[in-house]
């Protein structure tokens, strides 16, 4: 039930300056470093996602990950760019907001599938390579993004630009499709939407990963104890599992929280409004760029590919 916003502005009075300051910090410094971290990482993960072969399919989906978030990182430096250039920052938000939305969500798609392809691999390993065969995966790659675009597609239509009268600058308006459907579209995003990305997604990974987690931990209690070398390939698996689970609750409990927050109080302007949006701005990236340690950095096989990547880089350089 929405607040009086009275009672809004007793009980969350924020003192500007700071606001200002930490919003400075988060678009100047935190987001942008991430962004680059995020593009680097993908740029270096896309090539050595392509030196290991294609003959595990899972390879195709950290492949088509990694391109997800190398785009939702090249599209926050837009995004953060806007900040310097001020006559055309609202050009640069109306057309890079909706697609840095969609490519979030696109990313939570992926960790849905593999997810998925995680717990055929374990509960049915003689069957996975049937199921999960290159044109099907392929087909749900392209899937993941008709569903995300078609889903979200109300972003790229809720505002356009105006420029203003004497000045040589641009301000965002509401379009007029948006104010006609104004009611639909903000009870459409706010429900069905969010839920999508907050709250459908997630727990399909976190049910998936605690499923394989579990049957992992069964398997390695089942073990003789000589069997170290499955013993320890079983442990890195839940250690990935488990930073996977932990990511996820973190990115979109936040996410959730912060959405919740903004219809309880009915948010929609003002200081703290542009603050928490800049936050869940903030964890996507971090999550984006998070995705690269956690899915190849804990893989011995793909570290083991890293190494004499970099090896032959310093070696072609000396």
């Amino acid at each position: 039930m929405p607040l009086n916003s009275s009672v809004f502005t007793l009980d969350l009075e924020l003192d500007i300056q700071t606001v200002i300051f930490v919003r400075n910090i988060i678009n100047y410094v935190i987001t942008p470093i991430l962004s680059v971290i995020g593009v680097v990482g993908n740029v270096i993960n896309l090539v050595v996602l392509r030196q290991s072969g294609y003959k595990d399919t899972n390879v195709l989906l950290l492949e088509s990950l990694s391109m997800a978030d190398l785009i939702l990182s090249l599209l926050n430096i837009l995004l953060r760019t806007r900040e310097f250039v001020q006559q055309f920052g609202a050009i640069i938000y109306i057309y890079s907001y909706g697609p840095f939305v969609i490519m979030a969500v696109v990313v939570n798609c992926h960790l849905g599938v593999i997810a998925v392809e995680r717990v055929i691999a374990v509960c049915f390993p003689f069957h996975v390579s049937r199921i999960f065969i290159r044109s099907r995966v392929k087909l749900s790659i392209g899937f993941i993004y008709v569903f995300c675009i078609g889903t979200y597609s109300p972003l790229f239509f809720m505002f356009e630009p105006l420029w203003v009268n004497n000045q040589t600058a641009v301000v965002i308006v509401p379009s007029q499709i948006f104010l006609s459907n104004m009611e639909a579209i903000i009870v459409y995003l706010t429900t069905v939407a969010v839920n999508i990305y907050s709250i459908t997604l997630p727990a399909i990974v976190i049910i998936c990963s605690l499923f394989v987690g579990v049957k992992l931990l069964m398997r390695k209690l089942q073990l003789p104890m000589h069997c170290t070398q499955r013993r320890s390939k079983d442990l890195s698996a839940m250690k990935m599992i488990l930073s996977v689970c932990l990511l996820v609750l973190f990115n979109n409990g936040s996410c959730l929280g912060m959405n919740y927050f903004f219809q309880a109080y009915a948010l929609t302007e003002g200081p703290l409004y542009d603050l928490l949006k800049d936050l869940l701005t903030l964890i996507d990236q971090l999550n984006t760029s998070f995705n690269f340690f956690v899915y190849v950095a804990m893989s011995k096989k793909f570290l083991k590919t890293y190494r004499n990547f970099l090896s032959k880089c310093f070696q072609n350089k000396n």
